[in-house]
């Protein structure tokens, strides 16, 4: 797993990615436009520049969130890369609506245990399969990244993206999954930018109230982990709802599970469930995540082969696990920071690496 330090301002940020991930980065670039081509049936340059003028994303980025509009555009100066291409790049959920397509899967379990004396006795637990198109397989990076402002995180991310999912050294951990069924919006804040922007908030608190103020570009739910405490919300363009943690328990995948999307509320009915195995594997989760399941049953239950969580590309769905993540969140962050382990690729293939603070 390789891990690049990002310091200082968005744009010194961005640099020292680019630069760390150039040849990631061009190659990845490349199999997208490939990917584009065989989605569109036309030039990808020509779909690029038609995408960028019918969404107001670089817009709302430099209103609500220019410091990471910036390491955007040092992650593309710094890897010699055109800058519509990162940028279109960075806004990958918002691709998948405005192709019609139905996006990729995930898998995200939560949980609040009891706090214990050692650091390992943490006091919440978050993780997640992160499923993507098997085109991204080969380009997983973790940034560890310090802002000017304060903020030091680590985020699981695809070179040339600015992340995908992580946790905060104060005590703050975010995981996704899209929802393509929900409405989405051209003018809202494109999905890496609301996690990147979450875990920069200085608290946990202040994160689940500003998930809920962000206007959002794309059907996703997030889920929250802090010091003793779970939550999830299912973002719509129209509306924000609270999932409930029933047991201290928290199980998401890729369909509503609120009384109020799931009974047709901001719905976009054009997205296709072809080959989703969302209701699935959620049935299959819910059933082995249960109170008391620690990190070692939450790897267990990543790797399942039998649904699966772990996903290989099928015929009808070219997605694999692009990574899996687990973290443990303490009482004390100040004193103790969150744990957090990876595995690139698929957990039934891959092998665990813990990743340190420095």
């Amino acid at each position: 797993m390789q891990v690049i330090e990002c310091r200082g301002s968005g744009r010194a940020r961005g640099q020292a990615h680019g630069e760390a991930a150039r040849d990631l980065i061009a190659d990845a670039l490349q199999r997208w436009h490939d990917a584009l081509g065989r989605a569109t049936g036309d030039s990808p340059r020509r779909y690029l520049e038609s995408f960028l003028a019918e969404t107001h994303f670089v817009a709302i980025c430099e209103a609500l969130a220019p410091d990471l509009l910036e390491e955007v555009r040092g992650i593309a100066e710094a890897a010699h890369a055109d800058l519509s291409d990162v940028l279109t790049y960075n806004f990958m959920d918002e691709q998948w609506w405005h192709l019609a397509e139905q996006g990729s899967g995930c898998s995200v379990l939560g949980a609040t245990v009891s706090a214990g004396v050692q650091r390992k006795q943490a006091t919440a637990l978050l993780a997640q399969n992160m499923d993507l198109p098997s085109y991204l397989d080969g380009s997983q990076l973790l940034l560890h990244l310090e802002t000017r402002a304060g903020s030091e995180s680590m985020v699981l991310t695809a070179a040339g993206m600015i992340g995908l999912t992580g946790i905060a050294r104060h005590g703050l951990g975010v995981c996704v999954n899209t929802m393509p069924m929900l409405t989405h919006s051209p003018a809202g804040l494109p999905v890496a930018f609301v996690l990147r922007t979450l875990l920069e908030t200085p608290s946990f608190a202040q994160a689940c109230k500003l998930v809920t103020e962000i206007p959002h570009a794309s059907g996703q739910h997030y889920a929250l982990a802090g010091p003793g405490v779970i939550r999830g919300f299912e973002c719509s363009s129209d509306e924000v709802v609270e999932v409930a943690v029933a047991g201290g328990l928290l199980c998401h995948t890729n369909h509503p599970v609120t009384k109020r999307f799931d009974e047709g509320g901001s719905w976009r009915t054009s997205a296709s469930s072809r080959g989703s195995t969302s209701a699935e594997r959620l049935a299959f989760i819910r059933t082995a995540f249960q109170p008391g399941s620690g990190l070692e049953d939450v790897k267990r239950i990543l790797a399942d082969r039998s649904v699966p969580v772990s996903v290989t590309p099928t015929e009808l769905r070219d997605t694999a696990t692009f990574a899996a993540i687990a973290a443990l969140i303490s009482a004390e962050p100040s004193i103790y920071p969150p744990d957090l382990q990876i595995c690139p690729g698929p957990p039934h293939l891959g092998t665990w690496e813990v990743m340190r603070w420095w």
